[in-house]
């Protein structure tokens, strides 16, 4: 059996831990295959840990050397040993999330030097990193899927609680003013902005019942996910251009995009869902849903065992 060590420090369930999650399982799926994964000392243990459950799979120590493959994601490079990073003894699978992997400011851009098969969320972030003229190693580019089993089932329209959802995690400042001004500009808007972290079942149950979601999401996206579940919901998406959400989120086909990640421009867009009709809105919302299915689990899963079958070669 060929184990593949992954490695967190987790302070709280984020999107980023979810899709290493979902690696953690396609791992476990592969024939001849089984995940194991060490937590820093620091990492929260709670219910919303989805290796709470699995604790036979918890590594007591971290010997990264004693694995078949590493793999690693975010700040995961700093677990290696610094003389050992440029090229480890194993081979090492980089899961790269976001755009600020290639800005030479951001502390992530120092490991693109350090050899590993890197997998890139999505396009933009694979073109990212290609520009930068720095990666050891092959690139692919493997678009995130969504678990469709685990999402509920759409809501009718008219039963859906919220007129706007604003999902404000990552900018909750902005979605504090953005809300503020709302209430008083539209004063019957059913209105809910979600700025502090929820289990994901209850934040997936808020995107179903909301008919708009305005998402905030970081600056620096490679992918950005709440986006593309939205739209399996049939909730319609509002959502500033990040980059790496580019792919799905195309204005006025399959969401509104505002034209600046800014108060002014959000409100603009907010108005412009408000002054769609029934029939374009209930075609937007089948475009997007038709585009978010091409983001599924399986298809993200059977791209990564490609890479794990010829992960030497590769290598």
């Amino acid at each position: 059996m060929k184990k593949v060590y992954f490695h967190r420090d987790y302070h709280g369930f984020r999107g980023g831990h979810l899709k290493v999650w979902d690696y953690f399982k396609h791992v476990d799926a592969a024939e001849g295959y089984r995940a194991e994964i060490y937590f820093t000392p620091q990492s929260v243990w709670d219910d919303y840990n989805p290796w709470f459950v699995l604790r036979d799979r918890i590594l007591s120590e971290w010997r990264p050397d004693q694995a078949e493959i590493v793999f690693l994601a975010g700040l995961d490079w700093l677990s290696i040993d610094k003389a050992q990073r440029h090229h480890f003894s194993r081979p090492v699978i980089n899961l790269v999330q976001g755009l600020r992997h290639s800005d030479p400011s951001e502390a992530r851009f120092a490991f693109l030097g350090h050899r590993a098969v890197r997998i890139c969320v999505g396009p933009e972030v694979t073109a990212a990193l290609r520009a930068t003229g720095q990666v050891n190693g092959p690139i692919f580019t493997i678009p995130n899927g969504i678990d469709v089993g685990v999402l509920p089932e759409p809501m009718p329209h008219a039963a859906r609680r919220y007129d706007l959802l604003i999902v404000g995690l990552k900018a909750p400042v902005l979605a504090a003013e953005l809300a503020g001004v709302l209430e008083v500009q539209y004063p019957t808007m059913r209105l809910l902005s979600l700025t502090e972290p929820v289990p994901r079942n209850a934040f997936l149950e808020t995107i179903r019942a909301a008919r708009t979601a305005l998402l905030l999401p970081d600056l620096k996206e490679g992918f950005y996910l709440p986006a593309v579940e939205a739209m399996m919901l049939r909730t319609l998406v509002l959502c500033p251009d990040v980059g790496g959400n580019r792919a799905f989120c195309r204005d006025g086909e399959t969401a509104i995009v505002p034209a600046r990640y800014e108060l002014s421009a959000l409100l603009a867009a907010i108005n412009r869902v408000g002054a769609l009709g029934k029939t374009a809105r209930e075609a937007l919302i089948t475009r997007a849903a038709k585009t978010a299915a091409l983001y599924s689990l399986s298809r993200e899963r059977a791209a990564f065992h490609d890479i794990l079958t010829d992960i030497r070669q590769i290598w």
